[in-house]
């Protein structure tokens, strides 16, 4: 029990222990919620109908704490302060409650040693913003309870409890015995009935057939993609055998497309002037062009398999293969640029187009791919940066004062000597107006049209 008087602060705090009755200490977390302004003590509304109820989690447990204005004995107002009471929510309160309901109620408080089950339908039964019911989570215990979880937020909208309410499944119990008994009842029947089917369908079915089945195991075994199923009459089973005979019709012609497409596909690339390649989805080598062997210096039965890991440089062959697996994984074409080892140790600078293939159910199952040799653009460039550096090495060794700006005079480059000169930093220049560098007494027009006829 706690008093506060109006100004916010403690008046009188006691607590006792439900057991033993004994004085304990008041939880020092209820302490620091009251304060002035705090949940507790902001009463709205009328002082007579104000009531102000929470939950709140401490060391020892969870707290229902309730808060009523203080008021005169007529009733009335202003407040006089607030009268907190505090109660820990306890295992023997829901037991009691559950005995006058004839049903099963349980709290469990959400911390760190929930069991993971309970954190879980904790979890799913959190929905913030909807209404009451909507936060219910049903679930089904055992064969005998069913039960129904509501999770309670404390004063700071923290989910802190989940209250269990578990019933009997006493429908689901009668509908096992009745099933049970119709299943018995039924069974006798069932076997008389099976008996007399599996004869007639032995004699007019199964034997014919068996016969299909083992021509069509033949066939596959066999591998001949012309053979066929001789069909007998014009009943069911006959026209089964016409349709598998239809569908090897349509497999074959199937097949011999594909390998028309395949044929034509090797063809195109085999003369490609790009490196060509097919792979699985897993990064293991189908086929390579004359091209591709030309930049990685391996033959085609080198690169199949997982041979052409090899062609990749070893600085770069584990992020490659890493990094492409999730890229190929995802499904979208992509591009990256690495390098290859031929052997003897001589790098070429390559550019790999990857497009991931799907089968008929969405998954990736193959790639092709192309190489191109981009060594002779990376020399070039190479050789543009060390011009570059030796250019502005010479730059940079000049006594006179050299310097680059914009048509409106805004610098872009100073060397050394002209930063020596003004006796500032190189950044500090970079950006100014050339105009606010320079110290001259000319006009301003003057100077602006020796920089025009300077700049051209």
């Amino acid at each position: 029990v706690i008093f506060v008087d109006a100004s916010g602060e403690i008046a009188f705090a006691r607590s006792h222990s439900p057991d033993t009755l004994e004085e304990v200490p008041v939880p020092q977390e209820l302490l620091d919620e009251i304060k002035p302004g705090s949940y507790f003590l902001n009463h709205v509304g009328p002082p007579t109908e104000s009531t102000i109820w929470g939950l709140l989690p401490t060391q020892d447990g969870v707290l229902s704490v309730g808060s009523k204005p203080i008021l005169q004995s007529s009733f009335e107002g202003p407040a006089r302060g607030s009268l907190i009471f505090a109660r820990r929510v306890r295992e023997d309160q829901f037991d009691n409650l559950g005995k006058q309901l004839h049903l099963l109620c349980k709290p469990y408080v959400l911390n760190e040693s929930t069991p993971p089950e309970i954190s879980e339908i904790a979890a799913r039964s959190h929905h913030p913003g909807t209404g009451s019911t909507e936060n219910i989570e049903i679930a089904r215990r055992s064969d005998v309870l069913i039960s129904g979880y509501k999770p309670l937020q404390d004063i700071h909208n923290k989910d802190t409890l989940l209250f269990e309410i578990s019933a009997p499944r006493n429908i689901y119990k009668q509908a096992v015995i009745a099933r049970r008994d119709f299943a018995i009842s039924f069974f006798g029947i069932g076997i008389a009935m099976l008996a007399a089917f599996v004869i007639v369908l032995e004699f007019l079915i199964v034997a014919r057939l068996r016969r299909i089945s083992s021509r069509v195991r033949e066939i596959r075994t066999l591998g001949d993609r012309e053979a066929r199923i001789a069909g007998q009459g014009k009943d069911e089973l006959a026209g089964l055998a016409s349709d598998v005979n239809a569908l090897m019709d349509a497999l074959s012609d199937s097949i011999r497309k594909e390998d028309e497409k395949d044929r034509r596909f090797r063809m195109l690339t085999s003369h490609a002037a790009v490196g060509m390649y097919e792979s699985t989805a897993d990064g293991k080598c189908l086929f390579v062009n004359q091209r591709w062997c030309e930049i990685s210096g391996m033959t085609v039965e080198q690169a199949l398999g997982t041979g052409w890991h090899d062609a990749v440089h070893p600085d770069d062959r584990e992020w490659v293969f890493k990094s492409g697996g999730e890229r190929v994984a995802q499904g979208d074409p992509f591009e990256f640029e690495c390098r290859f080892e031929r052997p003897g140790g001589d790098e070429r600078f390559v550019v790999v187009d990857v497009v991931p293939l799907r089968d008929s159910e969405g998954t990736v199952s193959s790639c092709i791919g192309s190489v191109m040799d981009i060594s002779d653009i990376r020399r070039a460039e190479l050789k543009i940066r060390e011009n570059e550096k030796r250019y502005r090495g010479i730059i940079e060794m000049q006594a006179e004062l050299v310097c680059r700006y914009l048509p409106d005079t805004k610098l872009t480059y100073v060397n050394d000597a002209y930063c020596v000169y003004f006796g500032r930093r190189r950044e500090d220049l970079i950006g100014e107006s050339q105009l606010d560098v320079l110290p001259s007494d000319e006009p301003l027009e003057d100077i602006l049209s020796d920089l025009r006829n300077a700049t051209g």
